[in-house]
């Protein structure tokens, strides 16, 4: 079934949850069930026969649990694909200044952006990604990228026909139709005035389309179900429905509808009656069998069931964390991905398991799909998408470079190289990455798979890793070889900053702050703070005579100590404005500035006095300074500001980011910006030299 899905925060939860696109004609298994269904060795979830409301059916009985085999940590893929890189190749017109400041462009990129929704092919020759940057085809073989068809600016692609044949396209109230063989536009539907269109599903037999549309201004997720008639474009039927996304029954006879405050709701087609109540408290995803008998719900309450159609019995239930739900073309497995890391194989006819696969799956968020023979399971995890055997549990190919993520960004000296962090599959940590910005490569850093924050030599030989494991480790670059290990805390290390000459770091952690010689790992300072909670943001002045570091909430406060001394020359507590989130010192190190809610103040150390404050936007993330100290570049949202220190203007704002920016760089010449962001990416911006 071809979905797309889309980000969710509500209440505690927060579900990246799929649209239906219809459902493609089942086809046969190579393999019989006896066959791809080996017996299992490891304890299973409890599936329990709880059926509410009405006597339990034969099959509702509480089935044996049985075994499976567990994912290994680090599976080896029979092929590794590069993600789609854009390298640095053009000339660059020298240090980014405030007269070329309006010329910025994105000059680079790597990676390709976050996975929300992955299907196949009827034919199974093709794979597509629904990225945070758009629409990418794939040859389902080779992963080799394939040509498709371009959206008109302010389109995004919505759903496909079940034959493939047609394709849908939202912006505001419109649905456009187009043909994906030539991307002619077929027809184009107008819903309602003032209103948003995103979630919509064409029928099994392509005759009709279902659409969600949601009135701006209003509560989120309480809008309207629309039936459109594709061969005439006529508005058939519009009720009112509590929901995020929808889905159509094999037959077209029916519609399931969901939203993750109450549940799902099954309406009739084309009347619109209601033939189930909301069931099944705070729905995330529904799946109708490919028979039509069934139809599984995932719950945050009540795990996966399995609901008979007929008369709406529960067959069974697995207890389950959030989770996205796919039954197989052939309909013998349901495939679900917890909370866990993997996803889970269960029989759809008891929910036995059969098999876990997958690993550094987002809980409640990464997206799956079963090739149309059912013999290949994708899964799109927090740092790529992996294609897995369903006979065997091999792990058949992994497409790198689109995950989610990325933060703490570094330039080396000479400008060629730049280190970032991305999700990791192995720990809660992230991995390290390094990336020939003339180049594709990004290879990660062996053994950094467990660290949470790093900082690079200037000359990018060295890393000093924070990691999950309480840690300070110093590392070769690229090797990943350890130099040897500075310290550990008695609580995850929280930030890390090498000295700017590489001979000292500066790490914090849980109510303190601490600095080590790196030739031989000696401790040179301790600063408790008793109370003040995780230290974060350690931050080292240009000559490496101050170290800055501060408090999370809730207080807020922000201490500057001098280095040899050890003295504290500077405290910025809760009377100076609330709460920090990002702080940084000038290039020159006579003044350091600190992020508050809607301004950016600066301080001059070790004085203590307040030079100015300038203004910036509420959502103001990271920030970063020119080396000349002229410039600032600021966070906001997805996306980045440029404006002049000296006053606060505006000089150009730079778009392209589709996720909150997580990271500023510039290089140490100036010559380009280096962004990292949720959506997966890392970017050089930076003036070409034919533009001026």
């Amino acid at each position: 079934m071809s979905r797309i899905s889309r980000a969710m925060v509500l209440c505690l939860v927060v579900a990246l949850l799929p649209v239906a696109c219809g459902t493609p004609t089942p086809r046969p298994a190579t393999l019989a069930p006896a066959e791809i269904l080996p017996q299992p060795t490891v304890p299973s979830p409890a599936a329990t026969s709880e059926a509410t409301d009405t006597p339990e059916s034969p099959m509702a009985t509480s089935p044996t649990p049985t075994e499976t085999a567990q994912p290994t940590a680090f599976p080896t893929p029979q092929a590794l694909v590069p993600p789609p890189v854009t390298p640095l190749t053009q000339a660059l017109a020298g240090p980014i200044t405030t007269a070329n400041a309006a010329s910025v462009t994105e000059v680079a990129r790597w990676g390709g952006g976050a996975v929300g929704e992955i299907t196949f092919s009827p034919d199974g020759k093709q794979v597509v990604l629904f990225t945070s940057l758009g629409v990418e085809v794939r040859d389902a073989t080779t992963l080799a990228v394939q040509p498709f068809l371009s959206p008109e600016p302010g389109w995004s692609l919505a759903a496909f026909s079940a034959d493939w044949q047609t394709s849908a396209w939202v912006s505001g109230s419109q649905i456009r139709l187009r043909r994906v063989s030539d991307g002619a536009v077929l027809r184009t539907l107008d819903g309602q005035a003032g209103a948003n269109e995103g979630r919509v599903a064409f029928s099994p037999d392509g005759s009709l389309l279902a659409s969600l549309s949601f009135a701006l201004g209003e509560e989120v997720y309480i809008g309207s179900v629309e039936l459109w008639r594709l061969s005439d474009g006529a508005l058939l039927k519009t009720w009112d429905a509590e929901a995020s996304d929808l889905a159509w029954s094999p037959d077209g006879k029916l519609l399931a509808t969901w939203f993750a405050m109450s549940g799902v709701n099954v309406w009739s087609v084309p009347d619109g009656a209601q033939v189930l109540a909301a069931t099944g408290g705070g729905a995330l995803d529904a799946d109708f069998s490919p028979d039509g008998h069934s139809l599984a719900v995932a719950t945050f309450i009540e795990g996966v069931r399995l609901l008979r159609i007929s008369d709406w019995t529960q067959l069974w239930r697995i207890e389950a964390g959030p989770t996205r739900i796919r039954f197989s073309p052939d309909g013998t497995l349901l495939a679900f991905a917890p909370a866990g890391g993997a996803a889970q194989l269960v029989r759809a006819s008891d929910g036995q398991t059969v098999r876990v696969l997958g690993y550094g799956l987002e809980d409640g968020a990464s997206p799956l799909a079963f090739s149309p023979d059912s013999q290949v399971l994708a899964l799109g995890s927090s740092m790529d998408v992996q294609f897995w055997r369903v006979a065997d549990g091999t792990l058949l190919q992994v497409l790198e470079g689109h995950g989610i993520g990325v933060s703490w960004t570094a330039v080396s000296t000479d400008g060629r190289a730049v280190a970032f962090m991305t999700r990791s599959a192995s720990s809660p940590g992230a991995t390290l990455r390094v990336w020939d910005v003339s180049g594709g490569s990004a290879a990660p850093v062996p053994s950094s798979g467990d660290a949470l924050s790093f900082s690079m030599s200037p000359d990018g030989e060295m890393a000093a890793l924070g990691t999950w494991d309480f840690t300070v480790r110093l590392v070769q670059m690229p090797t990943g070889k350890e130099i040897r290990t500075v310290g550990r805390f008695s609580a995850q290390v929280q930030s890390v900053a090498l000295s700017p000459t590489g001979d000292r770091v500066a790490a914090s952690s849980m109510e303190e702050v601490r600095l080590w010689r790196v030739a031989d790992g000696t401790q040179l300072q301790r600063w408790p703070v008793p109370g003040g909670g995780w230290m974060v943001s350690a931050t080292l002045s240009a000559d490496g005579s101050l170290l800055a570091a501060q408090a999370a909430l809730p207080s807020g406060t922000v201490w500057v100590w001098h280095v040899d001394s050890g003295q504290v020359v500077l405290t910025l507590g809760e009377e100076e404005n609330g709460y920090a989130d990002y702080l940084a010192f000038l290039p020159d190190g006579t003044a350091l500035a600190v992020e508050r809610p809607g301004e950016l103040e600066l301080w001059s150390v070790p004085q203590g006095k307040l030079l100015c404050t300038l203004p910036v936007a509420a959502d103001v993330g990271p920030f970063a300074f020119s080396p000349d100290g002229i410039l600032l570049a600021l966070g906001a949202g997805d996306r980045v500001e440029l404006r002049t220190v000296s006053d606060g203007e505006l000089l150009a704002t730079l778009v392209g980011h589709v996720g909150w920016l997580g990271s500023l760089t510039f290089s140490p010449d100036g010559r380009f910006l280096v962004t990292g962001s949720e959506d997966g990416t890392v970017r050089l911006w930076g003036v070409v030299a034919h533009s001026q």
